[in-house]
């Protein structure tokens, strides 16, 4: 019975101001096309739908305005009524009721406009984000994590699509191969490292199995190993009784893959027959002690 008022209220303001009804009722809410007029339909968009929500009075086709309504596609990423634009799935962006809210069940035409993802999900320098954004890692649901888009480069990665547009993800020898640890728990593949697609090389002091900056200190969690003149960082160890020791070399050099020895060495130090070529008694591994 309320939504009758509008169609009365209507053809009050066409009286009123020379408009046609079919005019004054366009987005007015209904409960069915008996609360429309003219060519109008009573549309509803999947927000309206999901959250039980009155219909629209809409005349120009499709299940809403766009701009105008929550959950309606937004008109060239701009929404009225005081609407914010959320970006959604595929580079299409809908409106709602706040910047926050996050887009589900998007089709094109029209959205669910949700509560915002929580932030608890994602680890510190993250920010949330939703299945189907660039780079969005989801963690639950439609939930996700992501770097912001002015911190991606030297960022972790698990392949090209986290890092985005313009960057890849570069493994060094060492994360990019299994380690064949010989007293440590084996090393799966490691994460990576998005590198601008300019210089996809890795970044010096800031990977594991990367060449050291000389002028630098190797970023948390690596420490700096020699191999002749040069150093590279590689993970510490994630215990006592370890020495990191590297056991191949990139053809440029610029990359090492290392391994954690734990060997007893009564006499002589650990090590691998590449550091220490010709002087290495292999004994477990890719790890053994160095001869007298």
């Amino acid at each position: 019975m309320m939504l009758r008022w509008w169609t009365i209220l209507g053809a009050t303001a066409a009286a009123l101001y020379g408009c046609s009804v079919e005019d004054s009722l366009e987005g007015a809410p209904c409960n069915s096309v008996d609360d429309c007029v003219g060519d109008q339909a009573c549309v509803q968009t999947l927000h309206a739908i999901a959250n039980n929500l009155p219909g629209v009075c809409h005349s120009g086709g499709g299940v809403c305005e766009p701009g105008q309504t929550v959950g309606c596609v937004a008109a060239g990423d701009v929404c009225d009524n005081f609407l914010a634009t959320v970006a959604g799935p595929n580079g299409v962006s809908y409106c709602c009721e706040t910047s926050d809210s996050t887009i589900m069940d998007a089709d094109g035409q029209s959205a669910v406009c949700s509560a915002p993802c929580d932030q608890s999900l994602c680890t510190s320098g993250q920010e949330t984000c939703t299945d189907g954004q660039p780079r969005c890692v989801v963690v639950e649901g439609i939930c996700g994590c992501r770097v912001p888009d002015d911190q991606v480069e030297n960022s972790d990665c698990v392949d090209d699509d986290t890092c985005g547009e313009g960057f890849s993800c570069v493994r060094t020898l060492e994360q990019a191969t299994e380690s064949q640890e010989a007293s440590a728990a084996t090393q799966m593949q490691q994460t990576g490292t998005c590198r601008p697609d300019s210089d996809l090389q890795c970044a010096l002091g800031q990977q594991d199995g990367c060449q050291k900056d000389p002028n630098a200190s190797c970023s948390s969690g690596l420490s700096s190993v020699d191999n002749g003149p040069l150093s590279y960082c590689c993970q510490s160890p994630d215990g006592s009784g370890f020495t990191t020791k590297i056991y191949q070399v990139s053809a440029d050099e610029r990359e090492v893959a290392c391994t954690w020895c734990s060997v007893d060495c009564a006499m002589g130090t650990a090590c691998t027959e590449l550091s220490a070529p010709g002087n290495c008694t292999i004994t477990s591994g890719l790890c053994g002690c160095t001869t007298m």
